[in-house]
């Protein structure tokens, strides 16, 4: 299904080149957001919740919050794509 979404220039960037990263597209990114979300339990119509992650890996201990965000990101898209 086709349909048209508004988003900030700088989210649609970052989105865009992690998608190039991961070798995917950007509506792969999309669609593994949207299910991320609908799997949260429902907290009202104005509040989204997700749980976060808490995890030690290697190599994230001098990782500022937006690598390891990204890590996180990559994750789930790779999760989805199975």
């Amino acid at each position: 299904m086709k349909t048209t979404i508004d988003i900030s220039t700088p989210l649609f960037k970052k989105a865009q080149s992690l998608a190039r990263k991961q070798r995917t597209t950007f509506k792969a990114l999309v669609e593994a957001g949207l299910r991320v979300v609908l799997s949260a339990p429902y907290q009202g119509a104005d509040a989204i919740v997700i749980e976060p992650y808490i995890f030690v890996a290697e190599g994230t201990a001098n990782k500022s919050w937006d690598e390891v965000s990204e890590i996180l990101l990559e994750d789930e898209v790779a999760r989805f794509k199975r």
